[in-house]
């Protein structure tokens, strides 16, 4: 059995209660984590199922992969980056954005603290991981010119995912491009990781205005499933508020019952804590689970025009008004 049907079966997905209704595949961006907890705390709560919904939840192979799923309508529902959605909206992939889970950018460099930088000025002569493809890759040229580390100041190794925070840990490289939050915590639930200690540099803080993790959905499908979709949802804005009241608790009901998710226990709580920081933005403090500022948006087309050379035709890509 393959570790998708291991957690899949773990988490209680294909429960033949649920199987009477019509089905609903939501494709995550990679494994399991933390990072997708409202997700995962809803349907261990059984959030979904009382909503009238049944939710299959499928691991992804990056949120560029889970992107075009969604939009060839393999999958209904994603949870991909916001550079993904900006990909998809200027190659005119048919998904719509409905909430967005974190506002700012989660994109960050993670670095030994043996490393010695204390800055990301001094990053010059260090080595960094990252993986050819993935979108903390495409925007690492950006960060680094930011601060006039262009032009090879900093070695860069394109690895495979898992190997770019085991070289980490193992001393081979200074730092590996991760998310926030979560790349930190993921490093010290890995063989030998605990021991290390770790600093972390946002790339919001270098003016790379992108949105964090966002639910897309099929437009199909949401044209003709507008009230499934509002259900979702509201569900998913039930669990976050029991996430942000007891994260221990929370973590303890996703990960009951599947020994893989319950070893990496701590992993979950401290991303889940470490996660508040990029909850909101300036513009979204006071407003709901899952709205998104326009302005925001249009700071995001600005990078992705600036950084990816992506082109906007004015078609919208995203509502609030499953969240108002």
């Amino acid at each position: 059995m393959n570790r998708l049907a291991v957690v899949a079966l773990g988490l209680g997905l294909l429960g033949p209660a649920a199987m009477a209704q019509e089905k609903i595949s939501l494709r995550l961006d990679w494994a399991a984590g933390g990072w997708q907890a409202p997700i995962l705390l809803a349907h261990a709560k059984g959030l979904y199922k009382s909503a009238g919904l049944n939710v299959e939840i499928n691991e992804g192979k990056g949120s560029l992969n889970t992107l075009q799923l969604v939009g060839r309508g393999n999958d209904q529902i994603g949870h991909v980056d916001g550079s993904s959605v900006l990909r998809g909206a200027a190659n005119g992939v048919p998904v719509t954005a409905v909430a967005v889970l974190y506002r700012k950018n989660l994109m960050s460099i993670a670095v030994r603290e043996d490393a010695k930088v204390n800055s990301p000025q001094e990053l010059a002569g260090k080595s960094l991981t990252t993986t050819a493809g993935d979108a903390q890759s495409a925007m690492l040229p950006a960060y680094l010119a930011h601060y006039k580390l262009d032009g090879g100041k900093v070695k860069v190794n394109a690895v495979d995912g898992g190997a770019k925070y085991r070289m980490v840990i193992a001393g081979n490289a200074d730092g590996v491009a991760t998310f926030g939050g979560l790349g930190v915590p993921l490093m010290q639930g890995m063989k030998g990781g605990a021991e290390v200690r770790y600093k972390s540099f946002d790339f919001a803080d270098a003016g790379i205005n992108l949105p964090g993790f966002c639910l897309i959905v099929n437009n199909s499908f949401l044209e003709k499933n507008g009230e499934q979709v509002r259900k979702f949802v509201l569900a998913t804005a039930e669990a976050w508020k029991s996430l942000q009241a007891n994260p221990e608790q929370a973590v303890d009901e996703i990960v009951q019952g599947n020994e893989l998710l319950r070893a990496r226990r701590s992993e979950f709580v401290e991303t889940v804590r470490n996660l508040n920081a990029y909850v909101h933005t300036a513009r979204s403090n006071g407003k709901p689970f899952g709205w998104m500022a326009p302005e925001d948006w249009r700071d995001a087309e600005q990078t992705a025009t600036r950084v990816l050379d992506l082109k906007f035709t004015g078609k919208p890509y995203y509502t609030n008004r499953f969240v108002e």
